[in-house]
């Protein structure tokens, strides 16, 4: 078979699935319609309010799912106040257009978790504040210099706009709502790289640091160790925790385990023995103090409840060995 053959039946078959698909009542082609749908959301520190992610698009095949619509475009999305208890009476605070610019409609907005600073009037979804107020958006990337000196050495990062954008692993908004602190990690059998920047929201670089150097070289744990990293503000937003979770078969916490608290103002790393006792990260996100978290349910939301929930303010903290991350 020449190399044009496999060309030929890929052809065939995306040529097969349009007549399939044209022939299906999902499939008819016709005018042109916008959909909307909720999928994430948020919520007010202080239980007031619950702030709905509404993604809005254009499609002539409405009888498609968005997220099997692969014909859809003009996507954006509108952030939505609503009353905290029945999800009603919602009110349009800005709407943007999506940054996402391939088509398609697997969109960071839809599942990324956000945080919402319902006094300051931002937003935080993945590294991009958006301001209600202004109605503008601001992506927080590192200077590239900073970038390279964390992650240059990882093969292909240097050649990137932004050697950190494939490692960004969380972002979370500061419980006073004036800073992001952004985690980065991979992890790969023969190497782990973690690092962790902060920024203030209206873009400004502040401090970053390694957790782990990006030469470093560590072989695989003997076994399956469960590894487990976890990022959290600390209450007074001065910084944040990263702690590193190591057990053994038995569940037994191992040695390496170990617990970081790294200064937001100038990236001072010193290690700590007590930490949160749940995994808190901060206020204002997916789920709220009492618990409450949004579940889709078509093309809406409603709400459940995680049980024996503690509100990021009424944090205890205990030793490594007394901590319970089940969420």
């Amino acid at each position: 078979m020449n190399e044009l053959e496999p060309r030929r039946c890929t052809c065939l078959i995306l040529t097969l699935a349009a007549l399939i698909a044209s022939a299906s009542g999902c499939g008819q082609q016709g005018p042109l319609v916008e959909k909307r749908f909720v999928a994430n959301g948020a919520w007010a520190a202080d239980g007031s309010a619950a702030l709905l992610v509404e993604s809005r698009y254009q499609t002539r095949t409405p009888g498609r799912p968005y997220f099997s619509d692969q014909d859809s475009f003009d996507w954006e999305f509108a952030f939505l106040q609503a009353d905290p208890s029945s999800l009603q009476g919602r009110t349009e605070l800005a709407h943007f257009p999506d940054p996402q610019t391939y088509p398609g409609p697997a969109r960071q907005i839809q599942y990324s978790p956000i945080y919402w600073d319902r006094a300051g009037g931002k937003v935080l979804s993945g590294h991009t504040v958006f301001d209600l107020q202004t109605g503008s958006s601001t992506a927080l990337w590192l200077p590239r210099s900073t970038a390279l000196a964390l992650f240059g050495s990882i093969p292909g990062a240097s050649q990137t706009e932004h050697p950190e954008e494939g490692f960004i692993d969380s972002s979370l908004l500061s419980p006073d709502g004036t800073k992001v602190g952004i985690y980065y990690e991979l992890v790969e059998p023969s190497r782990s790289t973690r690092a962790i920047a902060f920024f203030s929201v209206d873009g400004t670089f502040l401090a970053s640091t390694a957790l782990q150097a990006a030469d470093r070289l560590d072989p695989p744990p003997a076994g399956d160790v469960p590894v487990r990293v976890h990022f959290l503000w600390t209450k007074d937003s001065t910084g944040a925790v990263v702690i590193h979770i190591e057990r053994d078969a038995q569940g037994n916490l191992l040695p390496a385990s170990h617990a970081d608290r790294i200064a937001a103002a100038n990236a001072a790393i010193s290690q700590v023995t007590m930490v949160p006792a749940r995994a808190v990260p901060t206020r204002g996100g997916p789920i709220s103090g009492d618990g409450k978290y949004l579940l889709q349910v078509n093309d809406d939301v409603t709400t459940g409840r995680l049980p024996n929930w503690i509100a990021f303010e009424n944090l205890t903290d205990v030793t490594l060995d007394g901590v319970d991350y089940i969420y």
